[in-house]
């Protein structure tokens, strides 16, 4: 009776907590409102939406961070994207639930958490050789966001790994992810209307590229025959493909490809299916790109789509593909920091705006270009741009995380059942994770802000495995007891509170 008390306690004081930040946000939205200002009554309504998520969901909080970091949603006026709130409010309300005890602390399953730090300590060996952010002692170097962004990326893995995932929250993920799509999609077209051709890259249109989500969540809950064999998954799944490779993007389209073939070997089943469906599925895209030029002509976006198979493609497309003259120079030049500095690479992110101001005002068009990817570190590879921005031991400790994370979950792949959320989002964030291994493309910062969360996302999916084990293993000793006629005694091992409470 004292524990369920005090249960009912810290619920309320949690209640009473978020209704007085509630209020005060109100006020300060009302305040804004008086002088003229609309984007803080944006604000507000924005924190109020998910403060009654987070209340309304309580031990599903978790389910706000994937969907609101792949809403796309944009506060006006809010220096945030939507994967950094998404990241925000996870912590933030993690952090809130632990201090009233909602929430437990497991540092056993935060060991895989160690994966990661060997990177994450380099990042900051780096940082202390060249600091940035530091303006209220006069510094002027810039580039503290990406550090942010790293920061952020391992607290938000950290929390992650301390939270159990349920068969009915995934449900509620599943459901608004698809949801998302559409929303995405549609505020996307809008921005695609408002932006100059300049800006779309000559009528790409990346908005599409959502639709991959649901295409691989279809791909990772249902077997491939059982796609093929609904008239109306199949279409479902016929049009998010073709949605893919009208937006332009190459990576998608080769990563929805491949997914098949990863799955075929997670679900150990379905090998000559597969194939043979590939093949057929090859044979299709080779008529298609036959056809482009002699009997019909392909959309700009799809060209490019599909520029890394041979075709007679645009002008502007005959150098694309798996490597293109853009990425060469990028990585041309990341190479000449490397042979220059091999261990410290350029020392970090830290940048002057006086150099960023010269290189803009003083050179060509073409350096600009090239040189505000290299002041970004935007080197559209992890490999060249892991070294050149942080040295030597920064890519090595990358990819020894990433191949640690694919055979950790790889030795997994049997452990949930098949049908349920939990198999299919093991699948899709496998997948993911996966495909950061074996594609080239990547940001020193942004990757880590995103893969680590979502092998945070994989730990909390084995939390939930490892209780339901543990409850199902004391329920049969207890019947085993009670089957023999003994009282039943104490287990030697004693079942973890969860991360939302007991």
């Amino acid at each position: 009776m004292a524990r369920e008390a005090d249960a009912a306690l810290q619920a309320k004081i949690l209640q009473v907590g978020f209704v007085l930040v509630f209020v005060a946000a109100v006020l300060y939205g009302v305040r804004g409102m008086m002088f003229g200002s609309k984007a803080v009554a944006g604000i507000v309504a924005a924190f109020s939406l998910i403060l009654a998520g987070v209340l309304i969901l309580d031990r599903e909080y978790w389910v706000l961070y994937p969907l609101i970091s792949f809403s796309g949603l944009f506060i006006p006026r809010l220096p945030f994207d939507s994967a950094e709130l998404a990241s925000l409010v996870l912590v933030s309300v993690f952090c809130v639930r632990a201090v009233l005890r909602r929430d437990a602390l497991n540092f056993t399953s935060s060991r895989y958490v160690l994966y990661a730090v060997p990177f994450f300590l380099w990042v900051w060996v780096i940082f202390i050789l060249k600091p940035v952010g530091f303006h209220i002692f006069g510094s002027n170097m810039i580039g503290g966001r990406h550090y942010f962004h790293i920061v952020l990326g391992f607290m938000t893995l950290f929390v992650l790994s301390q939270i159990e995932l349920s068969e009915h929250g995934l449900k509620l993920l599943f459901v608004g992810l698809v949801v998302c799509v559409f929303i995405r999609c549609v505020i996307g077209y809008f921005g695609f209307l408002r932006a100059d051709d300049e800006v779309v890259e000559i009528h790409t249109r990346y908005y599409l590229e959502s639709f991959g989500v649901l295409l691989s969540l279809l791909l990772c809950r249902y077997d491939l025959p059982k796609l093929l064999l609904s008239p109306g998954l199949f279409l479902v799944c016929l049009a998010s493909f073709g949605l893919v490779v009208l937006s332009g993007r190459r990576t998608a389209v080769g990563t929805l490809l491949l997914t098949p073939f990863v799955l075929m070997f997670l679900r150990r089943r379905g090998y000559c299916f597969t194939i043979c469906c590939g093949v057929f599925g090859a044979i299709l895209l080779g008529l298609l790109v036959v056809g482009h030029g002699r009997l019909y002509e392909l959309p700009y976006s799809m060209q490019r789509s599909l520029s890394f198979l041979p075709g007679r493609w645009e002008r502007s497309l005959e150098y694309m593909g798996f490597r293109d003259d853009f990425r060469s120079e990028l990585q041309r030049r990341a190479k000449r920091i490397i042979r220059e500095h091999p261990w410290v690479g350029r020392k970090g992110f830290a940048m002057d705006p006086r150099e960023i101001s010269w290189v803009v005002l003083y050179t060509g068009a073409r350096d600009t270009m090239f040189g505000g990817h290299e002041l970004a570190g935007n080197w559209h590879n992890k490999f060249y741009g892991m070294w050149a921005d942080f040295g030597a031991i920064a890519p090595f400790t990358w990819y020894g995380f990433l191949v640690l994370c694919v055979f950790w979950g790889f030795r997994r792949r049997d452990e949930y059942p098949d049908g349920s959320y939990a198999d299919t989002f093991f699948r899709h964030w496998f997948c993911l994770v996966f495909f950061d291994l074996i594609l080239a493309y990547g940001h020193s910062a942004m990757t880590p802000f995103t893969i680590w969360p979502t092998f945070g996302l994989l730990l909390a999916l084995d939390n939930m495995h490892r209780n339901q084990a543990a409850n199902r293993e004391s329920l049969r000793l207890q019947e085993g007891n009670q089957s023999h006629g003994g009282a039943v005694f104490a287990l030697p091992y004693r079942t973890p509170a969860g991360p939302f409470g007991t």
